[in-house]
């Protein structure tokens, strides 16, 4: 599958990078990343911006 030579490469990648997809990377490519996984509501990160106090 080429999803799995992107995430590959972004391995490699010296920088910080924001990867929007609907579907999880590999688990071989999940164990050796830090990633971040914005959830909407739920457990785990509710969103890329901060929620303001207007939207609570």
């Amino acid at each position: 599958m080429h999803h799995r030579h992107f995430y590959q490469d972004m391995l490699d990648f010296p920088g910080q990078a924001v990867i929007i997809e609907n579907g999880d990377p590999p688990i071989d490519v999940l164990s050796e990343a830090r990633s971040y996984r914005f959830t909407g509501t739920g457990p785990g990160r509710h969103g890329f911006f901060p929620i303001s106090a207007a939207d609570g």
